[in-house]
């Protein structure tokens, strides 16, 4: 009686980030649920030293002043948990970046691109993590796409992996930049020494700026999770293409992965 006997070739340095990707997915979800609160604070802030602006009265009606106090005092509080948020959330993220960046060299990224500990430092150095986290993820995406170089379906998946990548540097630029704005409208708003009407000016300006801060760094959580989500079933699916694997199971496996890349992009 024969046995059949399965052998898998595993690429080296390959390891599954499923652990670390599901943690940062968790707390960037509750970060966009926190973001979401902050809009609604922020627009009625912003309602507030409108109403200022149109009494154009001065100094400001004291209902006026507790009407803008009751949003802006826990958005306070909001920008504190936002913020714990965000460096509570970059542990397990970054682990996934070093992760699915040392997986793409065990699945045949190209030798100019950064080592996994540089993937990590370029997130952290001021500057340089305006532009070159893109690079980072982009070099990622490319080297796990699952389908020959050059075919239609690897140029389907690039295609998305630019615009879905290039989308989410947008997006994290953009609230990097406007809450370095509103920093500073804060700053103007404390020195200013040219009476109530510009105070009020600059909390309007103030109330702006933060609704875009926050509307950019939600839609860059968003992205974030479907980069992660697609980085990770990209990788999936090129560990199966690239582990032959003696028998039906490992076959089926395969093609399993690979139709969970595929199956949304089938053409009429």
């Amino acid at each position: 009686m024969s046995q059949t006997t399965t052998v898998s070739f595993r690429p080296d340095g390959y390891e599954c980030g499923g652990r670390w990707a599901r943690s940062a997915v968790g707390l960037l979800a509750l970060q966009i649920a926190v973001g979401g609160v902050m809009l609604y604070l922020e627009n009625a802030t912003l309602q507030a030293a409108h109403s200022m602006a149109v009494a154009a009265r001065y100094p400001v009606a004291p209902e006026l002043i507790d009407r803008y106090a009751a949003a802006a005092g826990p958005l306070w509080l909001l920008y504190c948990l936002q913020t714990a948020l965000v460096l509570v959330t970059l542990v397990p993220f970054l682990v996934w970046v070093y992760r699915t960046h040392r997986n793409a060299s065990a699945l045949g990224a190209r030798r100019d691109s950064p080592k996994p500990a540089w993937a990590v430092a370029y997130f952290l150095i001021p500057v340089v993590n305006l532009a070159t986290p893109y690079r980072v993820m982009w070099t990622t995406w490319r080297a796990s796409i699952p389908a020959a170089r050059g075919s239609r379906s690897a140029r389907r998946i690039a295609l998305g992996g630019v615009l879905l990548i290039g989308g989410w540097w947008l997006a994290f630029a953009a609230s990097t930049l406007l809450t370095a704005a509103a920093a500073g409208t804060v700053c103007e708003a404390l020195a200013e020494t040219r009476g109530d009407a510009m105070v009020v000016q600059h909390m309007q300006s103030l109330a702006l700026l933060s609704m875009a801060a926050t509307a950019a760094a939600v839609l860059s959580y968003l992205l974030t999770i479907l980069v992660i989500a697609g980085l990770e079933r990209l990788q999936r699916a090129r560990f199966a293409m690239l582990t032959p694997t003696c028998g039906e199971d490992g076959a089926n496996s395969a093609a399993r992965a690979i139709t969970e890349v595929f199956i949304l992009e089938a053409t009429p």
